[in-house]
């Protein structure tokens, strides 16, 4: 019989091979390596004693990591191995999460699905998950300009601090000031007017930028100046923005100043706890 229990006891390597295997031939496929599993764990707030694995004869078969800030809660990472799909217990997995949670005293939970995985978004709203916003993904080119635009270096704590007064109402738990006040280097955080990136180095080609806290007042002017300058430094990358970005909040932004929006689409789903 598969038994529920929490992820402390695990290792890190034993839970990294359990991520893998449950996620095998799903819709995007997870390979997470020990050191991978760390820096998820850090950023993203994950309580492993709260977050629950699905075990079967002493195999990992079903994974919920949680993650826990206040009196919210997320759903980073779920999934359920193959030869144990289409038996309810996702469905299982998903429910026991709820009660903790609810037993907790927590107002929310909140999850991320892939737009096109239909399935999979209906299994949520029927858990009482409701549809917040879609989530997109952006590219561009980095061009020099010749116009120098120097850009103010930050840390992670102030970049933090601007995001937090701004207010994070909107934003996903990805890019949200407590993540990026847990990032390291050789990822950085620069600044624009005002405008602030952080950023994360992707070989020798790409930049990822992690969080984008904007002001609400000439984004497009500040982001373009923002842009030129990382150009001066890595002229030629591309920047790329992972698919977590609001689009109500940022689609018309990015676009405007010539970012491609990703094929790639996600949904943020929310749940209030039933006595909020």
């Amino acid at each position: 019989m598969v038994e529920l229990t929490h992820a402390l006891d695990f290792s890190p390597k034993s839970l990294a091979q359990g991520m893998n295997h449950c996620f095998e031939d799903y819709v995007i496929p997870m390979e997470i390596s020990e050191q991978a599993l760390a820096g998820m764990l850090r950023m993203y707030s994950v309580d492993l004693l709260n977050s629950i694995l699905a075990i079967d004869q002493g195999e990992i078969v079903g994974v919920l990591l949680l993650g826990r800030r206040g009196d919210v809660s997320r759903v980073g990472a779920m999934a359920v191995a193959k030869a144990h799909r289409g038996q309810g217990l996702g469905h299982r997995i998903l429910e026991k999460a709820i009660e903790d949670s609810e037993a907790r005293g927590e107002s929310k939970m909140v999850l991320e699905a892939i737009e096109h995985n239909t399935r999979a978004i209906s299994f949520y709203e029927s858990l009482g998950f409701e549809w917040v916003c879609r989530l997109c993904g952006y590219s561009k080119v980095l061009d020099q300009t010749g116009k120098a635009n120097a850009l103010e270096q930050i840390s992670f704590g102030e970049m933090a601090t601007m995001l937090q007064s701004r207010g994070d109402d909107g934003l996903t738990w990805e890019m949200n000031h407590a993540t990026v006040a847990q990032l390291a280097l050789p990822s950085f955080a620069v600044s624009y007017h005002g405008m602030s990136a952080a950023i994360s180095p992707m070989g020798d080609d790409a930049l990822l930028c992690r969080s984008l806290a904007i002001t609400g007042e000439q984004d497009d002017v500040k982001l373009v100046g923002l842009l030129a300058g990382l150009a001066d430094e890595y002229p030629g990358r591309t920047i790329k923005i992972p698919v977590y970005f609001p689009e109500p909040i940022f689609g018309g932004l990015l676009n405007s100043v010539g970012f491609e929006t990703s094929s790639l689409a996600q949904v943020m789903l929310e749940r209030f706890a039933a006595d909020h």
